[in-house]
């Protein structure tokens, strides 16, 4: 059998995805066993060396979210815009007249539009289903670590944002400001899962103009830069706020309440990590856009990456 070049890539991205999730699933196995067969995530232990194996555990588990987002966000536009097109010939053939001049040949270019629209979902959605199913798997392993981060947010902050002098979690959790990089100091300062969603599809036509880090709910979120911070609550963003800066804004958003508005130096708590807005019911985190020069979000995660664990 001669396979054409797409079908030979398509082959081929369905092994690399096979491969990818075997790998990955037993490395997340491998690691979550010892920890999850004792009834706990993390032992009991001080603050910080708690802190930093939940770090350690989230780096695991992203690591392989990571590269499925990536093989996701690669399938997703092809998956959709195929199911678009199917649905769309299948209603024009619907409403076509069946024996108006030309009709034949419209309906013979749109059945051949249908048969390739499915033979490529076909191919791909195997892949496709088989890449969510793992990031759920992925996504649920995260919640267990992020649930451990959170009983070490109450025992040091207290289970209110703020609720107590932040001191005690800052030795535990120090932080380091760089005033020679764009984004001096990570958004959040404590343990997270980060991965670059910036342009993944969101519902209504809109993309994700950012990158979202997962934290356990009451983390504290800091100054990236000198700036003044200045709230900016609205709907999608629940309580949410800009820091405008020399060399651009951030925006911060979904906090679960704010710490601090004004000038403030890089490195301060401005406020702590929620699920408010749009966010409601999700894993808690903090939706992060950058604006270079006050213009359009450009994709935060170099900058990202350079500052955070």
């Amino acid at each position: 059998m001669i396979l054409t070049g797409v079908e030979l890539r398509l082959r081929l991205l369905r092994s690399t995805v096979v491969a990818v999730l075997l790998v990955s699933q037993v490395t997340v196995a491998a690691w979550l066993a010892p920890t999850l067969a004792s009834g706990s995530v993390i032992p009991a232990a001080p603050p910080g060396p708690r802190l930093t194996t939940i770090q350690r555990g989230l780096e695991r588990v992203t690591a392989g979210v990571r590269v499925r987002t990536a093989m996701w966000m690669a399938l997703v536009q092809t998956v959709h815009g195929r199911q678009d097109d199917l649905r769309h010939a299948t209603a024009t053939m619907r409403q076509t007249p069946k024996h108006a001049p030309g009709t034949a040949a419209t309906l013979r270019q749109l059945r051949a539009r249908v048969r390739t629209d499915q033979h490529v979902l076909n191919r791909l959605l195997p892949s496709w289903l088989a890449i969510k199913a793992s990031l759920h798997a992925d996504y649920r392993a995260i919640k267990a670590l992020l649930r451990a981060s959170r009983r070490v947010v109450k025992a040091t902050l207290g289970g209110g944002p703020g609720e107590r002098p932040s001191a005690p979690w800052f030795a535990a959790w120090p932080v380091t400001v760089h005033a020679d990089r764009t984004l001096q100091v990570c958004p959040v300062a404590g343990p997270i899962s980060l991965t670059d969603s910036f342009g993944a599809p969101r519902p209504g036509g809109r993309f994700h103009e950012g990158n979202d880090l997962l934290a356990a709910r009451g983390t504290p979120e800091l100054a990236v830069q000198p700036g003044v911070v200045v709230p900016d609550p609205n709907t999608l963003g629940g309580n949410a706020l800009i820091l405008r800066s020399a060399t651009g804004y951030s925006y911060y958003a979904h906090l679960s309440a704010y710490a601090r508005s004004g000038f403030v130096p890089a490195g301060a708590v401005i406020g702590y990590v929620g699920a408010s807005g749009d966010a409601k019911g999700l894993i808690p985190h903090l939706h992060y856009e950058w604006h270079p020069a006050g213009g359009p979000a450009v994709d935060p995660f170099p900058f990202l990456q350079s500052v955070c664990p």
